[in-house]
């Protein structure tokens, strides 16, 4: 465990960790490889975050045309112009709850 919690290789015992401590923090190549890689990981955590946050916002507005008005689901997805994929997604939501 020690091993996992050090930041220069030639500290660490075993050779295959440190090898690749060493390739993806010290190498100029490694570190553009782990630079990429975490590019992407995050460009596709704030994409999944962001359509999550769309249809929570949109879920929310649904209930509140149904609540409010007493629309029934369909009304509310309607008056929204809430189609497809996502019109699809809502209404699971709302069944969850």
């Amino acid at each position: 465990m020690r091993d996992f919690h050090q930041t220069d290789s030639r500290n660490i015992h075993y050779d295959l960790l440190a090898h690749g401590v060493k390739h993806y923090k010290e190498d100029k190549e490694g570190r553009e490889n782990m630079c990429e890689a975490v590019e992407k990981y995050a460009k596709e955590y704030a994409e999944e975050y962001a359509k999550d946050y769309v249809v929570r916002e949109r879920v929310c507005n649904v209930r509140n045309l149904m609540d409010s008005l007493k629309f029934t689901l369909d009304q509310a997805l309607d008056a929204l112009k809430i189609q497809g994929t996502e019109r699809k997604l809502i209404i699971d939501q709302l069944q969850k709850q």
